[in-house]
């Protein structure tokens, strides 16, 4: 069972892991001062529990060669004259000259000289094995028959993955910036089974342009009365299209409010305009007969 002083010395390693570095410093005043307060009239009693404290902060956060971050100080001091980083903690948790100079230059000397710490051997990928992945059983049975299949390692299976995974992001990705969706056709963008642009993501905005300018045209011209036009939203061009309303009114708010917002004024729609239309607007307007693709487009 972890002594007290043992248990402390944890508990700070835990608070130190997430504390600032200006805390630090508190952190530690305030376990020297637990235990002065807990032998104040003996200085030969508070040696054995500043010890486990120090011991429970090296193990922790082991000295190093060169400093790894802010937490870290640079000293030299205790036998051998050792040059290394150790946690900011270790520099505060020490009593006072007065404390130290009671107790003698070789009780010092014991409470700083550097604890060797055994070296964190670092694994590789080659030592990793396929449980590790946390799989759920029926992926890591297929992970596991691909392999064998392959005659590839685990190892060399995880790289041949990311390869062709980044490979296959990667390619994706320059070609979706390159592509210009305006030459194709409105029947294909609107078709939800066309796997080449079901997820393009320009798709969304090419046909919230067409919309657009499909309303347009009816409200301009195709509609015979008031009831018959469309006051243009979000929720209209959803309608049309199928698309996310809210990825549409970030796209209608981004490019197209100033003339959006002068075409339903010139035409008096407002919100309400189309609130109990019994009407379906596909039923008026048809995206792919009037705006067969987006070419020379202007909204």
């Amino acid at each position: 069972m972890a002594s007290k002083w043992s248990a402390r010395g944890q508990k700070l390693t835990e608070d130190l892991k997430t504390v600032t570095t200006a805390n630090i410093e508190n952190l530690a005043k305030a376990v020297i001062q637990e235990i002065i307060d807990a032998y104040p009239d003996s200085l030969n009693s508070r040696k054995n529990p500043l010890s486990e404290i120090r011991k429970a902060i090296l193990a922790a956060f082991p000295d190093t060669e060169r400093q790894l971050g802010d937490h870290q100080y640079f000293t030299d001091s205790g036998k051998g004259k050792l040059p290394r980083y150790q946690h900011l903690a270790l520099k505060y948790l020490t009593f006072s000259k007065e404390d130290w100079d009671a107790l003698g230059d070789d009780v010092r000397k014991t409470y700083f000289e550097p604890i060797p710490t055994t070296p964190t051997t670092l694994l590789t990928i080659k030592d990793m094995q396929i449980e590790q992945l946390e799989l759920d059983s029926e992926t890591q049975q297929i992970v596991s028959d691909a392999m064998n299949q392959a005659g590839y390692t685990l190892a060399e299976f995880i790289q041949q993955a990311c390869k062709v995974y980044a490979k296959t992001i990667t390619g994706k990705t320059k070609k979706y910036s390159d592509s210009d969706l305006s030459t194709v056709p409105t029947v294909e963008l609107l078709d939800p089974t066309n796997k080449e642009y079901k997820t393009h993501p320009k798709k969304i905005e090419e046909l919230t342009k067409r919309a657009i300018k499909a309303i347009f045209i009816h409200n301009n011209g195709n509609a015979k009365s008031q009831e018959e036009r469309w006051f243009i939203s979000g929720t209209s061009i959803n309608a049309l299209t199928g698309s996310r309303v809210q990825t549409v009114n970030e796209i209608l708010t981004a490019e197209f409010k100033e003339s959006i917002d002068s075409h339903n004024n010139a035409h008096r729609l407002t919100a309400y305009s189309n609130r109990g239309m019994k009407r379906d607007i596909k039923a008026d307007i048809d995206l792919a007969l009037l705006i067969p693709d987006g070419v020379n487009l202007i909204v």
